[in-house]
């Protein structure tokens, strides 16, 4: 025999009751906000510098080097990105008891790399340089980017000419490209004065002069009185 519609709901509204008392409070979320909790930058931090481990050894003079060679093996380094490396480790591993002692180690280490050609700021300069201009950046971006690793402003000029001299990797040239890469040709009808303009943004934004945009997109800047 069927039991009542009353007596069915009685007895769930019971088992949701006995479900409710068994399941813990700290389980259920105060709020809606709760549920897409993101922690702050403060606290991801907190989070991070738990995972400090106090190990000296991995801070001697041998770990040091492996850490910067099996570095320079991947990638060029500036003597800044390589001191950043070496510190990030002196943070995770060591403290304020080996820090003096840790930092001369660091530079003596870039020292010695600098002396054996290994950490070169021109060859890093060069090497940027003539990769970012052949991917369609302005010398002006490429400028900022290298002052942002630690290079002087001798050591990118002098980069950024040989790169021009001897390759050809100009600001035209990367305009050029910039042009073929985002296909700017195509996007914008340079006849109409508006869509023109908005091709030269598009170009200023990225650090382009005017002239090098011109001869990039094959058009003047400014417009003929009977244009649109």
């Amino acid at each position: 025999m069927v039991a009542p519609f009353f007596l069915r709901a009685a007895k769930n509204e019971a088992v949701a009751a006995q479900t409710k008392r068994n399941t813990p409070v700290t389980d259920q979320p105060d709020s809606e906000e709760e549920l897409h909790y993101e922690p702050s930058r403060e606290e991801r931090a907190r989070r991070r510098s738990k995972k400090k481990i106090f190990s000296p050894e991995k801070l001697s003079e041998t770990a040091l080097s492996e850490t910067a060679l099996n570095y320079l093996n991947r990638y060029d380094s500036t003597v800044e990105q390589m001191r950043r490396l070496l510190r990030k480790r002196l943070l995770r591993y060591g403290d304020d008891t080996i820090a003096p002692e840790v930092e001369k180690r660091i530079e003596t280490l870039i020292q010695r790399l600098q002396e054996s050609n290994l950490l070169s700021a021109p060859r890093f300069a060069s090497v940027a340089v003539r990769s970012q201009l052949s991917q369609g950046h302005s010398q002006k971006k490429v400028h900022y980017r290298l002052e942002q690793k630690g290079l002087g402003e001798d050591e990118i000029e002098n980069a950024l000419s040989l790169a021009a001299d001897q390759e050809g990797l100009d600001d035209l040239s990367a305009a050029k490209e910039f042009v073929r890469k985002r296909n700017l040709l195509r996007r914008y009808d340079l006849r109409q004065s508006h869509e023109r303009k908005r091709a030269f943004a598009h170009l200023a934004r990225q650090g382009f002069s005017i002239a090098s945009a011109e001869d990039a997109l094959g058009c003047s800047y400014f417009f003929d009185e009977g244009e649109d």
